[in-house]
């Protein structure tokens, strides 16, 4: 096993000679999907093998590392069967590439999994953008970038060709809206597309990497950095839900405060019908039926109920009395009883002071 000579070959293995954990996961898991594979797989044969590369050098754990075919590794395990898998090797960035470009090709993948893989692809990209220009923050890289032109600059001195290429590609001006959410590093977002618009350039470089253009890019990369990152367990639950494919719907939790965002995934996960973010919203609470706050309901209530009260006061005896009849049409049935209550208590407080 694990045999320089294995790579590029398909190998025929038990399941339990790789790690589906060996390489970070991006993808969700789907039971469902497994079992319906599992079901084709026990009819027709696997098809398709799945990717695995060797065991990372001086891991404790000598099992191959799955790549991708998660689903498919958990049918055959189901079935009790070996599964057919191709060796491939690479660092780990290069393995994840594997992953990530795989997955982005499928045309069937909900809005929720598409960020999810756009989102890590981009942190590659930046990650590599920044090891290459031999800097540890996007301030400095931002620094090199902004004074690549002036050669002077002790820092651009001693650049190597390898750095002042990957430097000459990054944009000097980010030529995208920043992202609406609250509570997440706008810098990040920002950081990670342009990290990816250096790497690819906005156009047709994006569009065939990526298949998608930039501004969708940066929607994704919002939902990626608000819900995915931070709240993996929770999106992980909501993936195989309706939500899971609505962009509208997780940018608008994307756009709440950290704990809002994490309330509302856990309540999506337990009523997987909803279809929208205003669902969960308002079962929590946090929103009327309307899309407003509870809290702003209040506050636009009682700013209604100063201004009629002022207005009320102004009015004449006379004009209260010619008033009177269209006031007590005004009054919500519900509230009829309230109202004849406190006008009895009113009337009669005055005559008591005769």
């Amino acid at each position: 096993m694990n045999n320089p000579a294995e790579l590029g070959a398909v190998l025929r293995l038990p399941t339990d000679q790789i790690d589906p954990d060996g390489l970070e996961r991006i993808g969700f898991f789907y039971p469902a999907e497994a079992e319906a594979l599992a079901d084709v797989i026990a009819s027709d044969g696997q098809q398709e093998p799945i990717v695995i590369a060797p065991p990372a050098p001086r891991a404790k754990d000598r099992r191959y590392r799955l790549v991708y075919g998660r689903h498919r590794l958990a049918a055959c395990a189901a079935l009790g069967i070996e599964v057919l898998a191709r060796v491939v090797s690479g660092t780990n960035d290069e393995l994840l590439r594997m992953q990530t470009a795989e997955q982005i090709d499928r045309r069937d993948m909900t809005v929720l999994e598409r960020a999810a893989f756009v989102g890590r692809r981009a942190e590659i990209v930046r990650e590599r953008a920044l090891k290459a220009a031999g800097v540890s923050s996007d301030q400095a890289l931002g620094a090199l970038r902004t004074n690549l032109s002036g050669a002077t600059n002790p820092l651009l001195t001693n650049l190597s060709p390898a750095q002042s290429e990957t430097l000459a590609k990054l944009p000097k001006k980010a030529d995208i809206q920043p992202p609406e959410a609250v509570g997440i590093t706008k810098a990040d977002v920002d950081a990670d597309t342009s990290a990816v618009a250096g790497q690819y350039g906005w156009a047709a470089e994006v569009q065939d990497e990526f298949g998608l253009h930039y501004r969708k890019l940066h929607r994704l990369l919002t939902i990626y950095r608000a819900l995915i990152k931070p709240f993996r367990a929770e999106v992980e639950a909501i993936a195989h839900c309706r939500i899971a494919s609505n962009a509208d719907a997780l940018l608008q939790l994307a756009a709440k405060h950290e704990p809002v965002r994490q309330a509302a995934l856990k309540w999506l996960a337990l009523n997987p019908e909803a279809k929208t973010a205003e669902d969960a919203l308002v079962a929590l609470g946090i929103s009327t039926s309307k899309g407003l706050r509870a809290a702003d309901l209040l506050e636009g209530e009682s700013k209604l109920l100063t201004r009629a009260t002022s207005n009320l006061e102004r009015l004449t005896p006379s004009t209260w009395i010619s008033f009177a009849p269209s006031l007590a049409g005004m009054i919500k049935p519900s509230a009829l009883t309230a109202v004849r209550d406190a006008i009895d208590a009113r009337i009669a407080e005055i005559e008591g002071k005769r």
